[in-house]
């Protein structure tokens, strides 16, 4: 029976420098040999993760943007899914939290746009190339994007999330954590999640839920866990993603936690 595995990368099938190791490399050649599907499913951008997919040597869908856009680099005719901002969303949400932010960015194709230029986010940008950052007011830009990063003082939390829930309908927010006095924020499309992603790909290839199965290890991955037929959360996952699933790994992701699990659980 064909299985379809959904792995997070950052904190799941990465290591702690965002590495892929060599045994992790070689269990998903060994699992797509037999005929699986092994799908990247990830909050990164697609720049972010394109890499991985071919260090891989994947072939089938690739989840990114935590949701937001489904594609297939190695089928021309895939029908791709995307869902963006609306730019009036995305215009307004700038205009009205402007003043409090410190910082922002969101990625679009190869391309990284920034407000207020913060070295400290770089490891979220994901571009190779100085030319593919721009730098800007969003309002001024035609680039809708699938989310929007926001840092801002963490005196400012109640504002920015009332903004958001009084004035915009189709959007949202996710507090990743604070640090220094600075909140870290996503802003994102209700329905752009991990699990939303995985519903429309087990539609689209009518999979079997059963023969499912999702790792994660952070709060965006707590609907894809659920979503699944076998969701794991990772033994280095934030605390609260254990109330997702009922099974977890028995290695952090730095000693290759799925492998390890897979091997131990299931006999692929």
């Amino acid at each position: 029976m064909k299985y379809y595995f959904f792995f997070d990368l950052d904190g799941s099938l990465l290591d702690r420098r965002g590495n892929l190791s060599k045994r992790t490399i070689e269990y998903v050649n060994y699992l797509t040999g037999k005929g699986h599907e092994v799908i990247i499913t990830t909050g990164r951008p697609f720049v972010g993760a394109i890499n991985f997919y071919h260090e891989l040597n994947l072939k089938g869908p690739l989840i990114t943007d935590n949701g937001a856009y489904i594609s297939n680099p190695s089928d021309p005719n895939f029908k791709e899914i995307k869902l963006n901002m609306t730019l009036e969303d995305s215009h307004k949400l700038f205009r009205l939290v402007k003043h409090i932010t410190i910082s922002a960015l969101y990625n679009v194709d190869e391309k990284v746009y920034i407000y207020n230029y913060d070295e400290r986010l770089s490891w979220l940008f994901h571009v190779t190339k100085k030319e593919d950052i721009v730098l800007c007011d969003f309002d001024q830009v035609n680039a809708a994007p699938t989310g929007i990063i926001f840092t801002l003082l963490d005196e400012h939390q109640t504002y920015f999330e009332t903004i958001i829930t009084k004035h915009f309908k189709k959007i949202t927010y996710r507090l990743w954590g604070t640090k220094d006095g600075i909140s870290l924020y996503e802003v994102y499309v209700i329905e752009n999640t991990k699990g939303n992603a995985i519903n429309m790909i087990i539609d689209m290839f009518r999979v079997n839920r059963d023969f499912t199965i999702a790792f994660g290890d952070d709060l965006n991955d707590f609907d894809m866990l659920q979503t699944v037929g076998h969701g794991v959360s990772m033994l280095n996952a934030r605390n609260g993603l254990e109330s997702a699933t009922k099974y977890q790994t028995y290695l952090t992701n730095q000693d290759d936690g799925i492998v390890d699990y897979l091997e131990k659980v299931f006999n692929f």
